[in-house]
């Protein structure tokens, strides 16, 4: 007889082989003997009654005249009681007439399996719950503060709602509103420099011409010295405002060509500058050409205005395919805690401050606007070697 080598077919055959062994010796047993173990997962012991609800009755006549099918019928109503797949153990009662039954306990491995599912599901409770919790404290405290800022610029939100750390969209929605109202605030600023420096424009002039012809010379070159610096802030604040330098077309540029030009306008000049470049091929970059040479020539003069000397300094990093840019001073730096604020608009350090050394506080402004939207990076920080700083521009190629 052959079977399914599988562990439910193995307890089938082993209770079907006893059963069927006690078809002719069962009158001979003892009823009250203790259970008796048949392998390492099924016992049994005998009874004059049932003692389980799943109990197969055998008509032995019938089975005796037909012994050939003996053990298959057997098997049969065997299979029809005892589950293939459980988690407990299974019980059955096989009854040969009207006082013996044999009584069969199956110890279900499935069971070891369940307590180690239970318990890993447990374990994974215990791990992810307070995970859950964590992750989802993380993702809402930026929602929450996101929406502080849009109560702080008056944003209707009745549309914008959060049920869960989840939801993505609305937290999509919020940032995206509070953007536009960002760049809307910012845009009238800008109008409100560009109107104001605008209608400056005409008294400064006026007190121009004024100065020239009613005042002596020595008071009338002193004055001009003021008027020039008011002029050059509001240049200054027209150029930010407008952004029109946003407005010129992208071209391939020698960048060691246009750097190596500027320094010779400076050097010859007499402005005490010097050039190094760490390799003489050509450094080939689409660039706007008038704004990036503004940005260059912003970064030079503040180096020659605030420290007497400048260094530029070309590097093309073939191995990390990388150009980088750099103008070095020897100056007294910034603190640096004042270092993350340098690009910000209108913002001057304490030493920038002395009326003697002309500025507006947007130069850096208009560098970085520039600089990122050519695609580059730039940082500022203070000389490790010496004193002075290094403006730091980057492309990544």
């Amino acid at each position: 007889m052959s079977y399914c080598n599988t562990q439910y077919h193995k307890t089938v055959h082993l209770i079907t082989d006893n059963a069927t062994a006690l078809v002719s010796t069962h009158s001979s047993l003892n009823k009250e003997h203790s259970p008796q173990p048949i392998s390492n997962h099924i016992r049994i012991d005998f009874s004059s009654y049932p003692i389980y609800s799943k109990t197969i009755y055998l008509d032995l006549n019938t089975l005796q005249s037909q012994q050939t099918l003996l053990h298959k019928s057997i098997r049969k109503s065997i299979m029809s009681k005892i589950s293939s797949i459980s988690f407990h153990s299974q019980h059955l009662s096989v009854c040969y007439d009207n006082d013996f039954c044999a009584n069969f306990v199956v110890d279900t491995s499935e069971r070891f399996y369940f307590y180690l599912i239970i318990a890993m599901f447990a374990m994974s409770l215990i791990v992810i719950v307070p995970w859950y919790f964590f992750y989802t404290q993380k993702l809402i405290n930026p929602f929450i503060k996101m929406k502080k800022i849009a109560d702080d610029l008056a944003i209707d939100q009745q549309l914008i709602t959060y049920k869960s750390a989840f939801n993505f969209k609305n937290m999509a929605e919020l940032i995206s509103i509070v953007s536009e109202k960002l760049d809307k605030i910012n845009d009238e600023k800008l109008r409100i420099f560009a109107a104001i420096s605008h209608d400056l424009k005409t008294p400064i002039t006026k007190a121009t011409l004024y100065s020239k012809s009613h005042l002596n010379p020595k008071d009338q070159q002193a004055l001009q010295k003021y008027f020039s610096d008011m002029d050059y802030l509001i240049n200054q604040i027209q150029v930010f405002a407008k952004k029109s330098y946003f407005e010129e077309d992208f071209n391939q540029v020698n960048l060691s060509d246009l750097v190596e030009s500027m320094y010779h306008e400076y050097h010859d000049a007499g402005f005490n500058v010097q050039f190094i470049s760490s390799d003489i091929k050509p450094c080939i970059i689409k660039l706007q050409r008038k704004a990036f040479k503004r940005v260059l020539q912003n970064l030079i003069d503040n180096a020659l205005k605030y420290a007497g000397d400048a260094q530029i300094k070309l590097i093309n990093d073939a191995l990390n395919n990388t150009i980088s840019l750099e103008i070095i001073d020897s100056g007294s730096g910034i603190a640096e805690d004042k270092l993350s604020q340098i690009f910000e608009p209108f913002y001057r350090v304490d030493l920038a401050r002395n009326h003697r050394i002309p500025g507006s506080g947007l130069g850096l402004a208009i560098a970085k606007e520039i600089i990122i939207k050519n695609k580059g990076h730039i940082s500022i920080k203070n000389r490790t070697d010496s004193h002075g700083l290094i403006v730091s521009i980057y492309w990544k190629l």
